[in-house]
């Protein structure tokens, strides 16, 4: 194997790693009235294998807080130091419930997903509430 060269040294490609860690914000639940599949709602977290049923501190972003990516704040700035990243993420989606069965709307604000982050944990806690009685 020979390393590739770029302007005289070797060159070094960043990227985020396979998409392994597929799984949900607990005490959360998308409605189906919310355009939701009446499930928590999904998150996708880049970092190295998580055994499966760890529950694990995230940002918003959803960057494991040990990982090397935890310095980023946004979903641009994310695509900046790794370009195309949003569409590798998009591109997941669409296609992890088989084609055409998920509309993706791009990616929004911190502000925005804080709003649905609440919403989904209202959704929750009524969800509970109605059981109970």
């Amino acid at each position: 194997m020979k390393c590739n060269f770029k302007k005289g040294w070797p060159q070094v490609l960043k990227h985020i790693g396979h998409l392994r860690n597929y799984g949900m914000f607990s005490q959360t639940l998308l409605s189906k009235d919310s355009e939701g599949d009446g499930d928590p709602l999904d998150i996708i977290l880049p970092s190295h294998l998580v055994e499966r049923g760890q529950v694990i501190p995230v940002k918003l972003i959803a960057v494991k807080m040990n990982f090397p990516l935890k310095k980023m704040d946004s979903i641009a700035e994310l695509d900046e130091r790794f370009p195309r990243t949003n569409k590798v993420l998009e591109l997941w989606f669409y296609q992890y419930k088989g084609k055409g069965e998920i509309l993706s709307r791009g990616f929004g604000k911190v502000e925005e997903a804080e709003k649905t982050l609440n919403e989904v944990s209202e959704q929750f806690q009524q969800s509970l509430a109605e059981q109970n009685q």
